[in-house]
């Protein structure tokens, strides 16, 4: 398919995201819902010569299974048709990149705070799955998707299935991040796809895959009998605790692993010398800009707040150096450290290289200067919702962002009220917003 088409169902394909083995995927338009979505047309040979009512029966089933995947670390799935004869599904369009183009970009590994992050979102995701009974099977960096908002979504959860379900003889998944089990073409459960996550983690904190390179048959033969490629010895930036967990996961077999992605997860936050993380990092609101950190837990028991535009600003540094995982990993940095100096040095820690880390702390050191001393806040947070929603009387979902604009030069509560009075044009509307000044 050698051109973009002018419509799939009743979608508008806009431009060309990507081919795979399994499909072609499009970013397109959604014209009823007014959005941008994208669009997986699948190859119809993974149906197994199906066609008609059969192949789309089989394949809104498979469709149906991971619509009830519904969580903020997996793509949404939105609809699932034929189009002159092909499968094609339809999925949330994220803003980014997947993990294999920013591993690449990043000189094929994270530092651990960078591969921890990514494997806590990916279990996260995994946890709310296995509860719905769907198994993923193709755990891979090209299926976790990188958001521009600092969240990682899994996508393709029930494609791999579809090829297994449509083809006679065929197997689920890809051969260099299969478990053993599924090589064998077992029946599989929650275990299998934690094989995987442990080679996607060792993946990112080494650069290499524990059963190698080579062709299919060759890595499949390893991931049956050969033990896994040892990671790099412990370090303060790889601890001891760290290299058992990915060793834990790469069991053989599956009673030696974790029994769940929640376990997994658990021992990941407990290792000694890595930030500790939530279940999940907050969304940012809709009416925010893509790089405004979410407020700490710390900031509203009390702690002054960070500078909002600083952050944003060290938050654009720290992207050059480990790509769309920056948002993710400064909102953590800023539920911790109580200064400056030291989110910097947090910051700095989730990049590989010596070399880039000292780029970063001397680029994140101008950014400081330049941004002057920390003006303590003049309001609490509750102050600042308060005016938030009085303005979104008038102005509607766009007032949280003029607010927090607004509060980044304002010097008193009283000034910040009369600047965000500005943006309504009625004058008796803007009388009104003012009464409920406190």
């Amino acid at each position: 398919m050698s051109e973009i088409p002018a419509r799939i169902g009743r979608y508008r394909p806009r431009s060309l995201l990507g081919r795979g083995g399994m499909g072609v995927v499009y970013r397109a338009h959604d014209p009823v819902i007014d959005r941008s979505v994208a669009i997986k047309l699948i190859h119809p040979s993974l149906l197994g010569g199906r066609d008609g009512d059969a192949a789309l029966a089989l394949f809104r089933d498979e469709a149906r299974a991971a619509g009830r995947c519904q969580h903020p670390n997996i793509v949404g799935l939105f609809d699932a048709a034929l189009h002159e004869g092909q499968p094609f599904l339809v999925m949330e369009y994220v803003e980014g990149e997947d993990l294999a183009t920013t591993l690449r970009q990043a000189g094929g590994r994270f530092a651990a705070a960078a591969a921890v992050a990514v494997t806590l979102q990916v279990l996260d995701a995994l946890q709310a799955a296995h509860a719905q009974g769907i198994i993923h099977r193709d755990i891979k960096p090209s299926n976790i998707l990188l958001g521009r908002d600092g969240r990682a979504r899994v996508s393709d959860f029930g494609i791999a299935r579809l090829v297994s379900a449509g083809a006679t003889g065929a197997l689920a998944g890809t051969p260099s991040h299969m478990s053993p089990e599924q090589c064998r073409g077992e029946a599989l459960d929650a275990r299998s796809d934690l094989f995987s996550v442990g080679i996607l983690l060792q993946e990112m904190l080494s650069g290499e895959r524990p059963f190698g390179p080579g062709t299919p048959d060759k890595v499949m033969q390893a991931l049956l009998d050969a033990p896994p490629r040892p990671l790099p010895p412990a370090s303060p930036e790889l601890p001891e605790t760290l290299r058992a967990i990915v060793a834990r996961a790469l069991g053989k077999a599956r009673d030696t692993r974790f029994a769940s992605a929640a376990e997994m997860a658990a021992a990941l936050r407990a290792c000694p010398g890595l930030p500790a993380s939530p279940s999940l990092p907050p969304a940012p609101n809709a009416d925010e800009t893509r790089l405004a950190p979410a407020p700490s837990t710390s900031q509203a028991q009390g702690r002054t707040p960070l500078p909002q535009g600083t952050l944003r600003d060290l938050q654009q540094i720290l992207a050059r150096y480990v790509g769309p995982i920056a948002g993710y990993l400064m909102r953590e940095a800023v539920r911790q450290d109580e200064d400056m100096d030291a989110l910097c040095a947090s910051l700095a820690r989730a990049i590989e290289s010596g070399e880039a880390r000292e780029r970063f702390s001397r680029e994140a050191r101008n950014a400081l200067a330049l941004a002057g001393p920390a003006r303590p806040a003049a309001w609490t947070p509750a102050e600042l919702e308060q005016l938030r929603q009085a303005l979104a009387l008038h102005l509607g979902p766009v007032a949280g962002l003029l607010v927090r604009r607004g509060a980044e030069q304002a010097t008193s509560l009283a000034a910040l009220w009369q600047t965000m009075a500005r943006h309504i044009e009625t004058p008796a509307e803007r009388e009104a917003f003012l009464r409920r000044q406190p």
